[in-house]
């Protein structure tokens, strides 16, 4: 999937391009050529095209037996039955190399992992079933596996999709025909990864034809408990076997404790996560960090295993936050200059609503299934059940990652209303960045441009491109000034270290505000730039946030016991940026806990009065997670709240209560005579 042929047909697959070989060709991974092997045909007839598993000829087992009792009468293991070969042959080359069919009329390529998964690997139903979404899914798994630059993939999706599943053929298939080569196996406790490694691993592998299943070392035992062991069985004066004549790979798989440390310090081709967003008690970022350096070879900088995480969303344990980084840090899009994602990864996320109502094609109707989830959500009035069932049939990452609803400050009806409405129409914001028109003189201004991985998310409703708008900064001397402080208000929520006190990456963060506009009633009252974002050097994030608000001509509104950010603008002659409170000499705000009540309760007014204004999901996200006793996870949160702060939005005036005429009984009292 990631090699191209110049006839190939390129599918996305969520932030990267995979390459489907034309019709009828596969790539040979042992002679490096594309070779011609036609599409399979189940029927003439269209509606009769679909998968369907290939077993073991009826004439195999009886041919096979033969094949035995000559290879132990000559004591020759290079024996073979020239029909047997053929059919194992074919087998090796699907497993490895892929598979055509026709499906209702449509030419399907599948890897040659789904191959080997559908046809050769039992899960609990017997052999899986072809669904559209697992074509998919394996084409992502391919192009990882090929593509030099990735780890890996982090998997979410709904329940019920076989994950566990495909994890254990995705760890087996390359251990189980490699020399030294290990696979490993960790999930959310010790007895759950030897759960997953009975029934996903060890269960299949038995299962196995024969020449699927390397020698193993039965010595404790034909089912194997902790590990699988692909070394020849320890015997003294036993009778000769045919497995005794096979050459034994010395590879291993096996399963471990969920612990940081579990797989530190050895080389391997295959790790697996399962159960991630349950995993409790481990840093299940910090362990997959660990384990990544065990997937490269330091001396030729070359990756040489790959890695897989992955989770349903029903129930979330642990930590969310920790989850959710790891899912960002993994987007494809988003690059070093080295070729790689922060992470190494590469995210994929499945939908609710391709897993549904599946006919024998592997496909569904997924308008309906969008429909039936939709009208399910829409019969609930309790916000938790809301949450549980979206969490449970995503259909969108942000479903995936859906706060609970609890402990939440602000009004989470509306929230969680504003977050559905913005899930399914157009983002309202576009991705960018500002620019200086020349660094080395800021005095000459800054414009926007749109980039896919741009740090700035800019309303839509701003017309960047008319650059009479824009800019309006006067000079007091040689002191720039901006001029719409009176239009605009700016939060920041930063950071001065490269590292932060308790190990968490912070992000800088900014959340520009367009205050009440009685001539724009509609487009106003509401956020209009944010930007939530973690440079290399504070000093990037400084410039970043300077040039906005020269854009906008706003002021902002700080924490003063961030002294990074206010050096950065006295440095470059720009104070008057930056917000001095009345009474206050210095510029900023305190960050004391009656600071912090305050964000609360102008972010609570705001949310009641004007969430149908809010137009960005990840502001949103923030505003339900926020606790006002660990502000320092929620930089939007904050930020927001600064800018609020600053815009003080005007309330409405309330109604003046009736001039009464005092009577005497209202001072005197009456006593009965």
């Amino acid at each position: 999937m990631y090699i191209k042929h110049p006839d190939s047909t390129p599918i996305e697959l969520q932030g990267v391009t995979a390459w489907i070989p034309p019709v009828g060709y596969v790539f040979d991974f042992f002679t490096n050529d594309w070779v011609k092997t036609g599409v399979y045909l189940r029927s003439s007839k269209k509606s009769d095209q679909y998968w369907e598993r290939h077993p073991l000829p009826d004439w195999y087992n009886k041919k096979r037996r033969e094949e035995e009792r000559k290879i132990l009468e000559l004591e020759d293991s290079d024996y073979v039955i020239e029909e047997l070969e053929q059919y194992r042959q074919q087998e090796w080359f699907r497993r490895l190399n892929g598979f055509w069919f026709m499906n209702n009329g449509e030419p399907t390529y599948i890897t040659g992992l789904h191959y080997f998964y559908l046809n050769w690997w039992h899960i609990d139903i017997g052999h899986p079933n072809y669904f559209n979404y697992d074509r998919k899914r394996f084409y992502h798994i391919a192009y990882c596996e090929q593509d030099p630059y990735s780890y890996g993939r982090v998997e979410v999706g709904p329940r019920r999709m076989g994950k566990t599943y495909v994890a254990g053929v995705f760890i087996f298939e390359p251990v189980g025909r490699s020399k030294n080569a290990n696979g490993g196996l960790q999930s959310k406790t010790n007895d759950d990864a030897k759960k997953v490694f009975a029934k996903a691993i060890v269960s299949a592998f038995r299962k196995l034809p024969h020449f699927f299943r390397p020698v193993y070392d039965t010595s404790s035992g034909s089912i194997p408990k902790s590990e699988i062991r692909f070394f020849n069985t320890s015997k003294k004066g036993a009778k000769i076997k045919i497995e005794d004549m096979e050459e034994e790979l010395e590879s291993i798989i096996d399963f471990r404790s969920s612990g940081k440390f579990a797989y530190d310090g050895e080389k391997t081709q295959r790790i697996v996560h399962d159960e991630i967003f349950k995993t409790e008690g481990v840093n299940v970022y910090e362990r997959f960090l660990v384990v990544k350096e065990c997937l490269a070879d330091n001396t030729t900088e070359t990756i040489i295993g790959k890695y897989m995480a992955t989770s349903t969303v029903e129930e979330v344990d642990g930590q969310l936050d920790v989850y959710e980084q790891m899912w960002n840090e993994s987007d494809p899009s988003k690059r070093n200059e080295n070729g790689h994602t922060e992470s190494g990864l590469y995210q994929y996320f499945i939908s609710a609503v391709e897993t549904r109502g599946l006919d024998k094609y592997g496909n569904c109707d997924e308008i309906k299934n969008l429909q039936t989830i939709t009208n399910a959500v829409s019969s609930m009035t309790d916000q938790k059940k809301i949450s549980d069932y979206k969490r449970k049939y995503p259909t969108s990452i942000k479903d995936a990652f859906r706060p609970q609803a609890k402990d939440c400050h602000y009004n989470l009806e509306k929230l969680n209303d504003r977050l559905d409405l913005l899930s399914i129409i157009p983002e309202k914001f576009r991705r960018g960045q500002f620019i200086w028109n020349d660094p080395d003189d800021i005095t000459k201004g800054v414009y926007f441009v749109e980039r896919k991985n741009g740090n700035f998310l800019l309303h839509k409703d701003i017309d960047y491109k008319d650059l009479s708008k824009w800019n309006q900064v006067t000079f007091q001397g040689s002191t720039p000034n901006p001029r719409n402080k009176a239009k605009y208000a700016c939060g920041n929520d930063s950071y001065d270290h490269i590292t932060t006190v308790d190990g968490r990456k912070s992000n800088g963060a900014n959340a520009l505000f367009y205050k009440f506009d009685p001539l724009n009633p509609s487009n106003s009252d509401k956020f209009v730039c944010l930007y939530c974002f973690r440079p290399k050097k504070p000093s990037i994030f400084y410039d970043d946030t300077l040039k906005m608000l020269w854009f906008f001509g706003s002021q902002m509104l700080f924490e003063d016991n961030k002294q990074g950010i206010r050096t950065y603008f006295d440095g470059k002659g720009c104070s008057k940026f930056l917000v001095h409170l009345p009474d206050r000499k210095e510029p900023g705000i305190p960050a004391t806990p009656k600071t912090h009540q305050s964000i609360v309760d102008h972010t609570e007014e705001y949310i009641e009065d004007c969430w149908e204004l809010i137009d960005y999901q990840d502001l949103i996200t923030d505003w339900i997670k926020f606790d006002i006793n660990n502000t320092t996870k929620f930089d939007l949160g904050m930020a927001s709240g600064y800018a609020l702060l600053q815009a003080d939005r005007i309330k409405p005036e309330k109604p003046k209560q009736e001039s009464k005429v005092m009577e005497v009984t209202d001072v005197f009292r009456i006593f009965s005579n």
